[in-house]
């Protein structure tokens, strides 16, 4: 079957938003890992630092949704190219590690939020 785009570009741009949120999710960790450094803007800065974070973490969110979407559409389609149906499989995994990550990076903030912030 002949597509109008490229299967592989969206698994790519998809990759790279992964990458996007494991880099953004490190600024945030160093942001508040730094922030003693400010004694006066401590707990600012560590605000700054979650919020970050939650943007990380809606990042990964909102890419895996619209991935899972698209491997939907590609799902519906009667003609899918054997090589995509090999690797729809495999690209269902990636989504399943960013969810993860999500986990993880949630645990994170919560453990900061209670012990770094609210002092608990």
């Amino acid at each position: 079957m002949v597509y109008s785009h490229n299967p592989q570009t969206y698994l790519n741009g998809y990759i790279s938003m992964m990458r996007n949120m494991f880099l953004t999710s490190s600024v945030a960790l160093g942001t508040m890992g730094f922030s003693n450094r400010f004694k006066e803007f401590e707990i600012i800065i560590k605000i700054v630092g979650t919020l970050i974070m939650g943007y990380a973490i809606l990042y990964g969110y909102t890419s895996a949704k619209n991935f899972s979407n698209y491997i939907e559409f590609l799902e519906e389609k009667k003609e899918l190219a054997d090589v995509y149906e090999i690797q729809l499989p495999e690209w269902k995994n990636w989504i399943k590690l960013t969810y993860l990550y999500m986990i993880l990076l949630i645990i994170v903030v919560v453990v900061i939020l209670f012990r770094k912030i609210l002092k608990l």
